[in-house]
């Protein structure tokens, strides 16, 4: 008498060595949408990083030239020229030393400059789209009398980027009171 053993039963499955064409086709849609997905999100992510970037850095610019800007304006002694675009002063430190200085904005090259009596020229901001200074005497009343100027306002606009692609003007504003001007 025979007896089936478990090598000599009949195989109901046969047994497979590879994908067929249609299971092959829905992994690689999959592994696509899959790719898809994370090639955009790391895209729109390294986009937004630029843009913050930017961001940041013209934030810290805009924070330097505001901050060299009020540290001049503030020791000014005597006011020399003054318009909406430009302002010519004389400032004078602690130890009596004085330096005549103009802040102005240069349109052509949209850049807020600072240039002493010598020539020499430092660009405090780039990508300024305006500039403009309005003057107010010791009341807070808007001047354009030299002798009345106690404190200034300085408004500047620039462009920055969107995460869209398109550019915004951002403002920013600083008024200085001047501690050495004597009235």
């Amino acid at each position: 008498m025979d007896y089936p053993t478990k090598n000599s039963a009949p195989q109901t499955k046969v047994a497979r060595g590879a994908f067929s064409l249609p299971e092959l086709m829905i992994a690689l849609v999959i592994f696509g949408l899959l790719a898809g997905g994370v090639t955009t999100t790391f895209l729109a992510f390294s986009k937004g990083l630029k843009v913050s970037m930017e961001h940041a850095e013209h934030s810290a610019n805009t924070q330097y030239a505001f901050e060299r800007i009020n540290k001049k304006m503030h020791s000014i002694s005597e006011p020399h020229a003054t318009s909406a675009t430009s302002f010519e002063f004389t400032t004078k430190d602690l130890g009596g030393s004085a330096e005549r200085l103009t802040i102005y904005f240069d349109a052509e090259n949209e850049q807020l400059i600072e240039a002493d009596r010598s020539g020499s020229k430092r660009v405090l901001l780039d990508k300024v789209e305006s500039a403009e200074f309005t003057y107010y005497d010791r009341f807070g009343d808007e001047t354009s009398t030299l002798i009345d100027i106690n404190a200034a306002k300085l408004e500047i606009q620039t462009e920055i980027s969107t995460t869209n692609g398109t550019k915004d003007i951002k403002t920013e504003t600083s008024i200085i009171t001047f501690r050495n001007r004597i009235l």
